[in-house]
């Protein structure tokens, strides 16, 4: 947890992580590690935790928190970590992509800004598509047909696709649709290895908004259907109000994908 308290008369206001078990974020702090995939993945030895997490370990407001945490699996499967946390006085979390420092190790920062508490998490997944793109290219390279390979690539971007919201659906429809149609084995892989597609790829498995509701916006969709005079939420209504939700059009666009609405 991230602590921020007052600070007294020209000194400035300090952040204060405590490495500790969180009832709503999985494990928090040392051995930080929220596992997805059954006995798939592990992690120990999260960071920061002053101590093994016994004492807080103090930032100044403004500075960046570097989360580090070991993150793996069994197997030749590729992994993927995000590094969660959020102010005490708001409901969802931010997600950050950690990045590979090498060895199992993982990293990435976010920044305190207000005063209050934090809490904070690191969680780890197999990443399949990552897998099934470092297969691809081995099976390339030892000379075996790509077709089959090829069909479960496509089928993992049409599920991506079926949670996107319009401005990526399409689109990764369209990658699919490619992938299955290019004219050889060279062509496919090296479709599959371009940039759009993991960058679509990573905004899928983060499933997180540009900015999420405060709680000032939460009340103000409150008052907004107290003010309709709305008995129940339906799917008509939230489409009509998520824009005091949400501010952001992709946000908007996210949420009525993941509702289905």
């Amino acid at each position: 947890m991230v602590d921020v308290g007052a600070a007294p008369l020209l000194e400035a206001p300090q952040v204060r992580l405590e490495a500790r078990q969180g009832r709503d974020g999985g494990i928090v702090g040392d051995d930080a590690f929220t596992q997805t995939g059954g006995n798939r993945g592990g992690g120990c030895a999260g960071a920061p935790a002053g101590d093994g997490g016994r004492f807080p370990v103090r930032r100044m407001v403004g500075d960046a928190v570097r989360g580090e945490a070991d993150v793996f699996a069994d197997g030749h499967d590729r992994v993927a970590a995000t590094l969660l946390y959020r102010h005490e006085g708001e409901f969802p979390w931010h997600k950050v992509p950690m990045r590979p420092l090498g060895n199992d190790r993982w990293a990435a920062e976010f920044t305190a800004e207000l005063l209050g508490g934090y809490l904070y998490s690191v969680e780890g997944r197999i990443d399949h598509f990552a897998t099934w793109r470092a297969d691809l290219r081995s099976r390339f390279e030892a000379g075996q047909n790509l077709g089959a390979d090829r069909e479960i690539g496509a089928r993992l971007l049409e599920a991506a696709a079926s949670r996107a919201g319009r401005l990526d659906a399409g689109r990764l429809r369209e990658l699919a649709a490619a992938l299955r149609e290019a004219p050889d084995d060279a062509a496919a892989l090296a479709l599959a290895e371009e940039e759009e597609i993991a960058e679509l790829m990573a905004l899928r498995r983060q499933a997180d908004l540009k900015k999420p509701p405060s709680i000032a916006e939460s009340l103000d969709w409150a008052r907004t259907l107290l003010t309709l005079g709305a008995t129940e939420l339906t799917d008509d209504l939230t489409r009509q109000t998520l824009s005091v939700l949400l501010k952001y059009e992709r946000d908007i666009d996210t949420a009525m994908a993941e509702l289905r609405i």
